[in-house]
């Protein structure tokens, strides 16, 4: 393969690479705006931001490489100066994502905490209402007891003479007392106290159910709940592991959980910039049109960058893109380009390429 196609085939690999690192980079800077309806002018103009820096990038390797060092040392200082604020714009979003994060898990295992909280005291009141239902097992209804109540006074067993009963004014208890009346009356006096045994049989089973519903509604929330939400604790398991090593755990997880998003941010933007750059100005140089040459001056000598025929020193043939490079520097500068020259606008290996600027000056 020659250098030309293999020098395509890296060209668009970085291109490749570069484009889905600013992609990656776009996603941490305006991806919740995106995923929230809420995408604005802000979120415009720090998409505008990221991609003029990656602009600025190229345009500094291209100016360096047409020897316009000035403008070359200027673009790249704003170079540095957006990358250091797309990380800064890309860690905050990453922080204020994870904050976030953090504290709807956090919100979320607190209110998970509180209902089964409120499910234990449910269920503890749930076990001593069936404790104070024991004693009354047999007890019938209070409807059952008043029926019996309604059919006490007549005469037989266990029941209330009449006379006894009017003269006690239906067994009232002031009045029970009077004439030996008590006996007569205690018929309906044990009906009435199993009555009020009966009311209170009634009051605890209406208290049990409604606190089964209430269990009942707190399972089902808790069930909704779907469960403790996992806190996000990506250094964790890295601090754990300086711990081992004799750091301390709190302080690496600390550092860590702040400093791994401007690593990762750093890196994005790096490569994003780079391999685009290395791609972009590669193409953008082997594309340069090719001026008009000036009209060769008598007294000048003529140098052609198109070396004599041969294998030369090495036996490396030139490349037609070498060539067609040499020629359009000549006609632009007058003269054949350098080493570094070749190097820098082919991508070549440094050896390669003074060869090819000695072979040319021959």
């Amino acid at each position: 393969m020659s250098h030309y196609h293999e020098r395509r085939g890296v060209q668009v690999l970085a291109l490749a690479v570069g484009t889905a690192a600013v992609l990656i980079t776009a996603a941490n800077l305006v991806g919740k705006a995106v995923a929230g309806g809420t995408f604005g002018l802000a979120e415009t103009t720090t998409l505008g931001f990221l991609f003029c820096t990656v602009g600025v990038g190229i345009l500094a390797k291209l100016m360096t490489a047409q020897g316009k060092y000035g403008y070359g040392a200027i673009f790249y200082a704003t170079l540095v100066v957006g990358t250091v604020l797309v990380v800064y714009t890309s860690v905050g979003g990453q922080h204020g994502a994870a904050a976030q994060a953090e504290s709807a898990a956090v919100n979320a295992n607190r209110a998970l905490a509180d209902l089964q909280a409120e499910k234990g005291r449910v269920d503890a009141q749930i076990d001593n209402l069936r404790r104070e239902l024991v004693p009354y097992a047999g007890v019938p209804s209070s409807v059952e007891v008043k029926g019996r109540l309604d059919s006490v006074v007549g005469r037989g067993e266990g029941k209330v003479p009449v006379a006894v009963w009017r003269r006690t004014q239906q067994c009232a208890a002031t009045e029970i007392s009077k004439n030996g009346s008590d006996v007569g009356c205690k018929p309906a006096l044990d009906l009435r106290e199993l009555n009020g045994r009966a009311l209170a049989k009634e009051r605890l089973q209406r208290d049990l159910a409604a606190a089964e519903i209430l269990r009942s509604q707190a399972v089902a929330r808790i069930a909704a709940a779907g469960g403790e939400k996992p806190v996000p604790v990506q250094a964790r398991g890295f601090a754990e592991f300086a711990g081992l090593l004799g750091f301390s755990a709190k302080r690496v997880e600390f550092v860590m959980s702040r400093l791994d998003k401007v690593l990762v941010a750093f890196f994005l933007e790096m490569v994003g910039v780079f391999a685009l750059e290395y791609g972009l100005a590669g193409l953008f140089m082997a594309r340069q049109p090719v001026p008009a040459a000036a009209p060769a001056q008598a007294s000048a000598p003529s140098h052609s960058p198109v070396p004599p025929k041969g294998n030369g020193r090495r036996g490396r043939k030139l490349d037609a893109n070498v060539i067609s490079f040499a020629e359009r520097f000549e006609a632009r500068n007058g003269r054949a380009p350098s080493g570094s020259e070749i190097q820098s606008a082919l991508n070549l290996p440094k050896s390669t390429a003074y060869d090819y600027a000695k072979r040319l000056r021959a």
